[in-house]
């Protein structure tokens, strides 16, 4: 059954490699991306050959918990269509939940990703082919190193797993996403923070830490080949131990999980009813919403695209982001020692990431679109519509955030030029989405999906609209920076900045809903079939 699911796995890829432009420059891309990480990793184990063993066993221990943490975090956030992901999609072959965790493991080392981990992974045999005794130390990596990918596939395998349980529900997903967004993004935290800790630990602190982490289960394989590179052979055989544990509970658990998704669901059960109390609370959002909004169909439509704010996982994955984003600008320059002054930039760094991320919200909607079109809404009140729901929270959020970059950056007198610089790129940028979500759209998962599994070829679709999109908004921001520029040297201006950036801001968005607007209604149809694929 092993040979059987390897051989599945090489004819997916094939078939992958024969199919659509979409399919293979995906497949091409993934195994660049695959080639370009193992290269490198194989390059650096190697050179650190050169080094002295502690610098080199400390950057082994280091790169190889990375990597454990990389392969059992990062696939959550991939696509759920490969049929060797799930185990459920066997639940009518008779297999044993052992043989097919053995298949499915083995499978998941003939992907690219996986196949470079295993190669990559023996380059420890040249990192540490030295020490009292080399061949053994070789012998001893190369057994640490195939143990050290085998974790890495287990520890994938496992989550991949246990999550498929979570995912299975809408609120599982929209959870597992947004805790799985945060973490990824926090990682932009690690390098920068891990440099600031180390510059200012003595050096006795920063190799107790590499021995602690030698000793976790994520880095012990990685460990035992540095300890038998030294001769402490008492400390690789405790590693070893350690290792070989870590390999064998992942082992238990991933078995156990795939018995859990072979096991039938129930789901012929009725649902039960939706607890008054998460009724109430629905009705008091929508009484909310209607109370701050005018009795207009301007209001009504304001309103709904609101609530898609506040319910739809998609709209709330950017809700998630942002605030990671801004602590990131925030902290980031601060761990690198910059100069405080980066911080006045995080008020328009988040105005604009704000209208980017209604770039492309008309495909929100989907084949939903109809509604809009068979009720004869105008493309201009369907514009301006968006753009309020976005503006009713946005505008203030930013506001907040420019005020507080400009108090972190000892500045508190560019407030105001933070402000006005952050508000046109928050006006201007939501002018231009306008209208390229309607003359650019392009297919995204579909509610309750998991919002990175995107559609085939739609990466490139996303980065040719963002790619046109930005060339044109850099352009009409320029006044904005040229008063930005001037206010850096004569505060004062920065309150010129404020007035002059909401009515330039203003205009270009009421230009872009009517153009955005006209384009709507002229390829209403149009859209419908483009965005229902």
């Amino acid at each position: 059954m092993v040979g059987v699911l390897v051989r599945l796995r090489l004819t997916l890829l094939r078939h992958q490699a024969t199919g659509g432009v979409e399919k293979v420059l995906l497949l091409v891309f993934g195994s660049m991306v695959a080639l370009g990480a193992g290269g490198g990793a194989t390059a650096l184990l190697v050179g650190l050959r050169l080094v002295p063993l502690d610098v080199a066993g400390a950057a082994v221990v280091a790169l190889g918990v990375v990597t454990v943490g990389a392969w059992a975090l990062l696939p959550l956030l991939t696509s759920s269509d490969d049929v060797l992901v799930d185990p459920a999609r066997f639940a009518l072959v008779p297999l044993a939940p052992g043989t097919l965790a053995r298949g499915l493991l083995a499978a998941s080392a003939a992907t690219p990703m996986g196949a470079v981990t295993v190669l990559a992974s023996m380059a420890l045999t040249v990192t540490f082919s030295r020490g009292p005794a080399p061949v053994v130390a070789v012998l001893v990596s190369l057994v640490a190193g195939l143990l050290g990918a085998l974790t890495c596939l287990l520890a994938s395998r496992a989550v991949l797993t246990w999550a498929a349980s979570l995912l299975a529900g809408r609120r599982g997903r929209e959870v597992t996403i947004g805790v799985g967004v945060v973490l990824v993004s926090m990682l932009g935290l690690v390098g920068p923070g891990v440099s600031a800790v180390a510059d200012r630990l003595r050096s006795g602190a920063v190799t107790a830490l590499v021995e602690v982490a030698a000793w976790s289960p994520a880095g012990a394989a990685w460990g035992t080949a540095w300890a038998a590179a030294e001769g402490r052979w008492a400390v690789v055989a405790g590693r070893g131990l350690v290792a070989v544990a870590t390999a064998a509970v992942l082992w238990l658990l991933y078995v156990r999980a795939v018995r859990s998704r072979l096991r039938p669901t129930g789901g012929g059960r009725a649902r039960a009813r939706v607890p008054y109390r998460a009724e109430a609370a629905a009705r008091a959002e929508a009484a909310a919403r209607r109370s701050l909004l005018p009795d207009t169909r301007l209001g009504a439509l304001t309103g709904r695209h609101l609530r898609y704010w506040v319910r739809d996982p998609r709209y709330q994955l950017s809700v998630v982001t942002l605030p990671v984003v801004v602590v990131l600008l925030l902290v980031l320059p601060l761990l690198a020692d910059a100069p405080s002054g980066f911080a006045l930039a995080v008020g328009p760094t988040l105005g604009l990431l704000l209208a980017v991320t209604m770039l492309n919200e008309l495909a929100f909607d989907g084949s939903a679109v109809w509604t809009a079109l068979a009720a004869g809404v105008r493309g201009r009140e369907d514009r301006t519509a968006r753009t309020l729901a976005l503006l009713v929270w946005a505008a203030p959020a930013t506001v907040v955030v420019s005020v507080v970059g400009a108090v972190v950056a000892g500045r508190p007198e560019l407030a105001p030029a933070a402000v006005g610089l952050a508000v046109g790129c928050l006006l201007v940028g939501l002018g231009v989405a306008s209208v390229s979500s309607v003359a650019m759209p392009f297919p995204v998962p579909p509610a309750g999906a998991n919002p990175f599994a995107g559609n085939p070829g739609a990466g490139t679709a996303a980065l040719v609209q963002q790619g046109l999109s930005l060339l044109v908004l850099l352009p009409l921001l320029a006044p904005l920076l040229g008063l930005a520029v001037w206010a850096w040297f004569t505060p004062v201006v920065g309150w010129l900045l404020v007035a002059v950036a909401t009515g330039y801001g203003v205009a270009l968005l009421a230009v872009g809903t009517t153009v955005g607007g006209r384009i709507m209604d002229r390829r209403g149809p149009e859209l419908l079939a483009r965005l229902s694929r």
